[in-house]
């Protein structure tokens, strides 16, 4: 078993974050099929609100040049590994809708207890994930 220090270990940063990510759940403002897009407010797949997200917290401007893809930014900021940003944003492009527009905040919420208590049976990590995750073909 791996211990994956998630969210840093502060708990006010995990807090900020889902309430970040569930403004996205509040605004219907998950959509599959992209990264991100402004028409005109701002709407995208896991990974990009996620990005989204924490530009908001970091005050880091939001507009056509961020990378909203940027699944490693996801996982080293949060603290997940890179394999769990993959296997997110897989599961969002697959899940029924009504399920994905809950799942970034379902999965930012974690197991119970503190951030930093996420335990992973590293010898089950997927390994395909970590290439590409097929939801837009933007990485093939």
């Amino acid at each position: 078993m791996e211990t994956v220090a998630t969210y840093k270990n502060d708990p006010a940063f995990k807090a900020a974050f889902l309430a970040e990510i569930s403004k996205h759940e509040e605004a219907d403002a998950l959509l599959k099929g992209t990264y991100g897009e402004f028409d005109p407010t701002f709407k995208g797949c896991a990974i990009g609100c996620s990005v989204h997200s924490l530009n908001t917290l970091q005050g880091k401007p939001q507009d056509d040049d961020t990378k909203f893809a940027d699944h490693g930014r996801v996982a080293n900021e949060l603290g997940f590994p890179l394999w769990l940003a993959y296997l997110e944003d897989n599961l969002f492009e697959s899940l029924p809708s009504a399920l994905s527009k809950t799942w970034p905040r379902r999965l930012a919420e974690g197991p119970p207890g503190t951030p930093g208590t996420l335990k992973l049976a590293t010898s089950s990590t997927p390994r395909s994930v970590s290439t590409c995750c097929r939801c837009c073909a933007s990485c093939l």
